[in-house]
């Protein structure tokens, strides 16, 4: 209770501040806040380099005493960085001291591309962020690095470690790793603020197939870091082998690459936005959605799953395959179900892992409550890693 009121006066303040530069005399009048209470709050903030302190603007006085001092929100500084590895591009976000996000960008690669040419791949594109808008990275808190499939509590052996720790030596600050799908959910969620008790499902049909969830208000991983992976869902034992080393699961028959390849429609570097709006594809797309949303209607049926978020293709399809998914998945609904799950659109867009991965770094989301995302940890100069701290 005590670190909700302590978020929720600092909150105060800082909304005084977005308005503009504005005295400590000010902030207590304007908030009813007490005198130690701001001056904690200020302090707090200067010292994470999220604001500054500058003299007014007239320095003049009538009578004897200090000259008013002014709390000015820092400017051109970055306080994280979010990256996205999906599994044929690498997205990047940088978020200031007030998390919101100053750019963003995305590089397409080859599917196969290993993890240390990824890592310099979003280093690149991390940098050429920090140019283009003339921003440095002050006080960065960490990085958040999204990447496709299972990511448990701990994960010594994964390839993707490679990539979190080249991050880690670059910008010196600890890497938050989990689920691509998982961060989207997070996004869809604005970070918390709108499903603090319901449960949702976010699902993607891109590159790969899969789902992030939340239940009960939490983020969900599941025992092993495998909750959601829809897309390997065995819906023909008898059919084409999958990468993840089974036979016939949804990924092999719903997957972009594969319905690129049956309507014979080339990618070209086409956002989904503009793929989902080919009519070439628009047969093999709602054939896809009808299978995707059995899936789905079974996994929403066994978790009592309140809403359903379609990301990926699917959040830029022509109404017929949104339709085409509905059906499907109200067919494995139970009757008492039906009325209560909602089904929508992806509000974050192509970028909503990214931004997940921004608010991973903060921690500060209700969704995030209790959850601890795998993490590395800087080194010191002695080359020792140095213990992250809790937030």
């Amino acid at each position: 209770m005590k670190g909700s009121v302590r978020r929720l006066n600092t909150e105060q303040v800082l909304a005084l501040l977005r308005s503009g530069p504005i005295s400590r005399a000010a902030i207590i009048a304007r908030t009813g806040l007490s005198r130690a209470t701001v001056s904690s709050i200020v302090a707090e903030l200067l010292a994470d380099g999220v604001v500054v302190d500058r003299p007014a603007a007239e320095e003049r006085r009538a009578g004897p005493g200090r000259p008013t001092r002014l709390v000015v929100l820092s400017q051109g500084s970055v306080r994280s960085i979010g990256v996205a590895f999906q599994i044929a591009s690498t997205a990047v976000a940088v978020a200031d001291a007030q998390q919101q996000i100053v750019g963003t960008a995305v590089r397409s690669h080859r599917a196969a591309l290993n993890w240390l040419d990824r890592a310099r791949i979003a280093i690149e594109e991390v940098r050429r962020l920090y140019q283009e808008h003339g921003i440095e990275p002050t006080h960065l808190t960490g990085i958040g690095m999204g990447v496709a499939g299972p990511v448990g509590q701990s994960a010594p052996d994964a390839a993707w470690r490679v990539a979190a720790d080249r991050l880690t030596a670059e910008f010196n600050a600890p890497v938050h790793v989990d689920n691509n799908l998982r961060l989207a959910a997070l996004a869809e969620t604005g970070w918390g603020t709108d499903l603090v008790t319901g449960s949702l499902l976010y699902f993607h049909l891109g590159e790969g197939v899969g789902a992030g969830i939340v239940i009960g208000g939490r983020l969900y991983r599941g025992a092993t870091g495998a909750a959601g992976e829809v897309g390997h869902v065995r819906i023909d034992p008898e059919g084409p082998a999958c990468r993840c080393g089974a036979r016939g699961c949804l990924e092999t028959y719903t997957a972009l690459p594969v319905l690129l390849r049956r309507a014979r429609v080339k990618r070209a570097g086409r956002p989904f936005s503009e793929l989902a709006a080919d009519p070439a594809l628009a047969e093999e797309l709602t054939r896809a959605a009808e299978l995707c949303g059995r899936a789905v209607g079974a996994a929403v049926t066994t978790m009592d799953i309140s809403r359903v978020v379609l990301g990926g293709m699917l959040a830029y399809a022509p109404a017929e395959a949104e339709r085409a998914f509905t059906a499907a998945l109200d067919a494995h609904l139970l009757p008492a179900m039906r009325e209560s799950v909602q089904v929508g659109r992806a509000r974050a867009g192509d970028t909503a892992a990214v931004t997940g991965a921004l608010a991973l770094v903060y921690h500060n989301s209700p969704i995030l409550e209790g959850y601890h995302p795998y993490r590395t940890a800087p080194r010191d100069d002695a080359g020792g890693r140095i213990p992250p701290q809790e937030h």
